[in-house]
This record gives C-alpha cells, sequence and structure tokens, in this order.
C-alpha cells in the first residue's frame, strides 16, 4: 500500500528524523517531544517518523496513552514499571543489534508513575542507540525535563498548515482541486488537518444527500459530527471541540441543536 503523503511537514519531519539518524548514527541516545494542539498532525507525523526509522533498519515500538489509562496508576506502562530493571536490560541487549525507537502518543495523558518510567528508561539507556519520541498536546509535562540523561528531550511545534497545504490535503482526499465553495469552508479548519479531513468527509455527506451549500454549515456540521462519532471514545472530547470552533468560525448563534450538549469556547475537555 502506498505511503500516505504528510503535507506541509518536511521542516518537522526533516528535524525529527535527524534525531532518528544521530542516534542511529552515534549508538547515542536522544529524544523529542513533539506538540501542539488537538487534530494537528502529531500523530501523523510519529507514524511516519516510525515508518522512516524502519526503513534505516531500526527496531520500533508505540504507546498511546489515554485517560482511561490514568485511572490505573502506571497503566499504560504497568508491566515496564513492575520490570524496570528487565526492561531497561532487554532494550539494551536490543539496541546492541541496532537501533531501537519508542513512540509514546497522547504523552499528555500518562499518570505519575507511567511518567516516571519514561523518564527513567531514556537515563538508564543513554548510551544506547534508543531514540524516544513523545508527542503530547502541551510541552509542559514535567516527567519530560530530566528524561534521556541530564539534558531534557527537544521541543518541536507543530503550527497550523498553510492554505496550499490544506488544499493539497483536500485534493488528495477528492481526487481534484477543491472548488470555490469547497476552500471557503476549508477556510474554517484553521489550518487544521484533522478538521480539514472531517470537513471534507462530512462535505461529501453533505453534497451526498442533495444539501444546498448554502444551507450550510448547519448541515455540514452534523455530517462531520457523524465522522468524529466513528472515533475511539478517547478521541471525541477534544474532537467535540474542534466541531465547536467550526461553528464559531462561520459566524453563527446561537449553536445549531446537533451541536448541543458538545463542548462549547473555553471549556475543558
Amino acid at each position: 500500500m502506498a505511503d500516505v503523503v504528510l503535507r506541509g511537514r518536511s521542516e518537522p519531519m526533516a528535524t525529527a528524523l535527524g534525531v532518528v539518524r544521530k542516534v542511529v548514527r552515534t549508538g547515542q541516545g536522544d529524544g523529542l517531544v513533539i506538540t501542539g494542539e488537538a487534530g494537528i498532525g502529531k500523530s501523523a507525523l510519529l507514524t511516519a517518523l516510525l515508518r522512516e526509522a524502519g526503513r534505516l533498519g531500526a527496531g520500533c515500538g508505540t504507546l498511546r496513552a489515554d485517560r482511561i489509562g490514568r485511572i490505573v496508576p502506571g497503566g499504560p506502562l504497568l508491566t515496564g514499571l513492575r520490570l524496570l530493571d528487565a526492561v531497561a536490560a532487554g532494550l539494551e541487549r536490543r539496541s546492541a543489534e541496532r537501533a531501537i525507537v519508542i513512540a509514546v502518543d497522547d504523552a499528555q495523558w500518562l499518570d505519575d508513575l507511567s511518567g516516571f518510567v519514561l523518564r527513567s528508561l531514556p537515563g538508564r539507556l543513554v548510551h544506547s542507540p534508543v531514540a524516544w519520541l513523545a508527542a503530547a498536546r502541551t510541552a509542559d509535562l514535567p516527567f519530560l525535563a530530566g528524561a534521556a540523561g541530564d539534558a531534557p528531550l527537544r521541543r518541536l511545534e507543530l503550527g497550523p498548515l498553510a492554505d496550499s497545504d490544506i488544499i493539497a490535503i483536500s485534493h488528495d482526499q477528492l481526487g481534484v482541486l477543491p472548488g470555490t465553495a469547497t476552500r471557503q469552508m476549508l477556510e474554517q479548519a484553521g489550518g487544521n488537518p484533522f478538521l480539514a479531513v472531517q470537513l471534507i468527509g462530512g462535505l461529501r455527506h453533505a453534497q451526498a444527500r442533495g444539501t444546498d451549500p448554502d444551507g450550510l454549515p448547519g448541515e455540514l456540521v452534523r455530517a462531520v459530527q457523524r465522522q468524529l462519532r466513528t472515533l475511539p471514545p478517547t478521541s471525541r472530547p477534544s474532537s467535540a471541540t474542534l466541531v465547536n470552533r467550526l461553528w464559531c468560525r462561520a459566524g453563527r448563534r446561537p449553536r445549531p441543536r446537533a451541536c448541543r450538549g458538545w463542548p462549547g469556547p473555553g471549556r475543558p475537555t
């Protein structure tokens, strides 16, 4: 299957891949924390990085933290906590054969004990070819401050995509360049690739029902909601905020009935 094209992220990709290549080349541990708002493309960048790391001959492992895991102390990494020495020794042995890349997605949901493990392992393996990649919505993660030995992990913040990149994503999804009406709707995504993709899916759904584009964004918001309901439950709260952002950017008040019960602006998710 062909690789998914990562639009507008050539510089962040080069920076992050540089960390992996350094680990492979020098045999010394290093790491990077990728930050940015929900839907900005952190997970997509991690996926692309792991794919490229595999092509470099590195062994790859990935973990996605979630809110549910926070209920049980040490949830996502409970086994690693109990067998910290064994895990460190195992990674050291494996990394003697080839470089290892460990990726942790949604690191903001790691509980304190799991964070401690993530902080401890890089320090113990700083002289082994292990690259640590973490993606989180905020850089304010205390447990990462001392990771990878005495030096903090580097930070890489993802910002909004340019309009040209959003249009390219639309072309990837639709197979044709978007028309004027579609481009106007895509502007409401504010450079957020996840929301742009959901907008495209919602627009196609609305048009399939024969909805006049002038009737948007009300129908579009409802269609996007249907798209978002296919996501895992732990992803929906932040996605709901994106839907509400779309409605607010469209300048409509009050929110449509389809949006009632979804988080409003400024409400915590």
